[in-house]
């Protein structure tokens, strides 16, 4: 301060600054935070060597100097953010006027109804689909997102740390004969014990080709036996550079390894859905998200948001929020191709209550 002039100085050298420039200065702060951090960093890892070495296994060694490195990413850079004035140009304009200002992909045919309750599906979004267990929340899945979305042309990442790659590719194959084949015969016991006829396996080879030929692999099913958010999101940033638009995650649920002395999973399942939310963001995909609901409420004829029982206040974190209940006895028609009464519930007014309207589903 003596020698230089002290708060002089630091005016002169200001004035100095080209304010054009100040991106590339304030990237050059962050890269030497960065690289200072990654020093202590460094030092830590070595001070832990001997622990790492004697008395982790190789994904805890793995977890510990991703987690470590990771939290310099999120705190020190701060890229994420992307910041905006708010200025409407031309461009803008025209996007909302041609209806490209939310960017989604629909439903399609096999799924129309879904485009209107959903608003198809937007990027950069999640959307929760919540049901009891047994449910079939994967079933729906694959026949009402994942078909429509891979035969509009779009290609589809699907995570699973439930069901497995066979119980997945048996549900695909049954959809390809019965929608595309018109084949009924096939149930799921004559897959499951091999009792088939010659008719039924010619018909399961054409499905092989539809699959094979047809839609090119578009599907890519990766088999999680984990629950660590960071697993998805390290494979949702993958693939999404590949081209796959849309993420199911089957099924979500709070992340086992970290430990839950105070009870409280669902302060976990908050924060994995944040972290879900912004990669999606980060990455402008969509995330179709499964996710089991509170078993008390599997005698209730309407379910609400409610049924999430403490993990309810994930609400707050997404976008759309689909409920899936179990169908009842008197509701099934095993005449009808549907295998059910289809019906909606409409508000009356004069009544004052919500009464059942029957549709027409082609």
């Amino acid at each position: 301060i003596d020698s230089y002039g002290g708060v002089r100085q630091i005016l002169a050298q200001a004035k100095a600054i080209n304010i054009a420039n100040f991106e590339s200065y304030y990237d050059e702060l962050c890269k030497n935070n960065y690289l200072i951090d990654f020093f202590l960093v460094q030092k830590d890892l070595n001070s832990r060597f001997e622990e790492m070495k004697n008395e982790m296994d190789s994904q805890q060694v793995a977890d510990l100097t991703e987690y470590l490195i990771g939290n310099i990413n999120n705190t020190t850079i701060g890229k994420k953010a992307t910041h905006n004035d708010f200025y409407l140009s031309d461009s803008l304009i025209d996007e909302i006027i041609n209806g490209e200002f939310i960017k989604t992909i629909s439903f399609g045919e096999y799924a129309r109804i879904l485009d209107s309750i959903f608003n198809e599906l937007p990027e950069s979004c999640v959307t929760l689909f919540s049901g009891l267990s047994g449910s079939s929340k994967s079933t729906f899945t694959v026949s009402n997102v994942i078909y429509p979305i891979i035969k509009n042309g779009h290609k589809v990442l699907l995570i699973s740390n439930e069901l497995n790659f066979r119980q997945y590719m048996m549900m695909f194959l049954s959809i390809i004969l019965t929608r595309e084949l018109n084949y009924f015969k096939i149930t799921r016991d004559k897959l499951n014990k091999a009792k088939l006829t010659d008719e039924d396996i010619h018909m399961i080879k054409e499905a092989q080709k539809i699959i094979n030929e047809k839609y090119d692999k578009p599907v890519h099913f990766i088999d999680m036996n984990t629950s660590s958010a960071q697993e998805v999101i390290r494979a949702i940033r993958k693939y999404s550079k590949l081209g796959y638009y849309l993420t199911v995650y089957d099924t979500a649920k709070p992340d086992s390894s970290v430990s839950d002395s105070s009870g409280q999973a669902w302060q976990r399942s908050l924060e994995m859905i944040k972290e879900l939310t912004y990669v999606t963001q980060e990455t402008k995909t969509h995330l179709w998200l499964p996710y089991q609901i509170a078993n008390s409420a599997d005698y209730k004829r309407r379910l609400s948001r409610m049924d999430l029982a403490e993990a309810k206040n994930i609400i707050t974190m997404i976008t759309n929020h689909g409920i899936l209940r179990k169908i009842k006895p008197e509701e099934k028609d095993p005449e009808n191709k549907l295998y059910c009464k289809p019906y909606r519930l409409v508000y009356n007014e004069d009544l004052g209550k919500w009464v059942k309207e029957k549709i027409t589903l082609d």
